[in-house]
């Protein structure tokens, strides 16, 4: 019988991809589906939202950081350009940054027609906060040159 991966032997890419499926969980669960055991405490939520975008956009930058082929767009892709015309492959902080971004506009968007949930500023901003601190995080652990943390 095959057994699981332990999680030290799973690649950055796939741990991304499993946190962002919590996401999704999370955030696109009917209302009253999970039971807090009577746990009402007045902006846990907005706590819980912090705490799911923080390790998403942690995690979507160290699996996107180095492998997503680069296109110009200004702002968002590196714009340099090789001695060949090529562009660099890699994809830079801001546009993962810009992905987990989307992705918190996207849940709150989807919780419009999710039943007994819905979609709030007050959640998209603790989503954007958990997005801050999460690419906080990453840069602090990472000696990046000036020009590449950029890319303006």
């Amino acid at each position: 019988m095959p057994s699981l991966p332990s999680p030290r032997s799973l690649s950055p890419q796939a741990w991304a991809l499993l946190w962002t499926a919590v996401v999704l969980l999370a955030c696109w669960t009917p209302g009253g589906t999970v039971r807090g055991g009577g746990l009402d405490v007045p902006g846990l939520d907005k706590v819980v939202h912090t705490l799911l975008f923080f390790p998403e956009t942690f995690l979507l930058l160290r699996a996107l950081h180095g492998v997503l082929p680069a296109r110009t767009l200004h702002g968002v892709l590196p714009a340099r350009t090789l001695r060949d015309g090529r562009t660099p492959g890699r994809i830079s902080w801001v546009g993962a940054t810009a992905l987990a971004g989307g992705l918190a506009i996207l849940t709150e968007i989807v919780q419009i027609w999710v039943p007994n949930r819905d979609g709030s500023v007050m959640d998209l901003l603790a989503d954007f906060l958990g997005i801050l601190l999460g690419a906080a995080w990453y840069l602090r652990g990472r000696r990046i040159p000036y020009d590449e943390r950029t890319h303006l």
